[in-house]
């Protein structure tokens, strides 16, 4: 993972990344789902820029710096709206009817404020004792989706990431986690490091 940072460190490709590592004080599953908005208000902070979150059961194809591309040209936001319909009403699932798998924020400028309030819902309603912590990210990102995006549904670019030419390929396009690990990755280890080696 340095390596991977140098090298997108040294000049502008286009991308940035960064990570962090260590041991969590306390985990279960709300910890692993939320983390990436805890984190939020920090990348958002520290890059002006607009941000893909994703699930780590997953990867990017091929083909994602074109389908990347597309997106932010075409898309202020993209979710999975698997309970929605294309005028921006929930149709049916649960509660909460999010898949936050697979989330994109275009509008550079609202991201803070999106960022502090996903960060914040996730602190304020996080409790151990609560069975469903597993879905809180859903719960958040469902909350935020309904004060920044749906009162503004028709001036906003949406896309429904599970319609189309997949931005990154997860266990539901092949059929479950188990089939996920068994499913080849279009870019492994060994061809990021020669990547890098070729355009060092």
């Amino acid at each position: 993972m340095r390596d991977l940072v140098a090298f997108f460190s040294e000049k502008d490709r286009g991308m940035d990344v960064s990570f962090a590592h260590g041991q969590l004080s306390y985990a279960n599953e709300a910890t692993y789902t939320c983390i990436r908005y805890l984190m939020l208000p920090h990348i958002v902070g520290q890059w002006h820029c607009p941000v893909l979150t994703a699930d780590c059961d997953g990867y990017f194809p091929q083909d994602f710096p074109a389908l990347w591309q597309e997106l932010k040209s075409g898309s202020d936001y993209g979710f999975r709206l698997y309970a929605y319909n294309h005028e921006g009403k929930q149709i049916g699932g649960e509660p909460w009817g999010f898949g936050a798998g697979l989330s994109y924020f275009g509008e550079t400028e609202l991201l803070p404020q999106i960022g502090r309030y996903l960060h914040n819902y996730v602190q304020r309603t996080y409790s151990p004792e609560n069975p469903t912590n597993w879905c809180i990210d859903q719960c958040a990102l469902a909350q935020a989706y309904s004060r920044f995006v749906a009162p503004r549904w028709n001036d906003l670019r949406i896309r429904f990431m599970d319609e189309g030419t997949p931005l990154m390929v997860m266990p539901h396009h092949v059929g479950g986690k188990d089939a996920l690990l068994e499913h080849d990755g279009a870019v492994s280890e060994q061809d990021l490091r020669q990547f890098m080696q070729d355009n060092a």
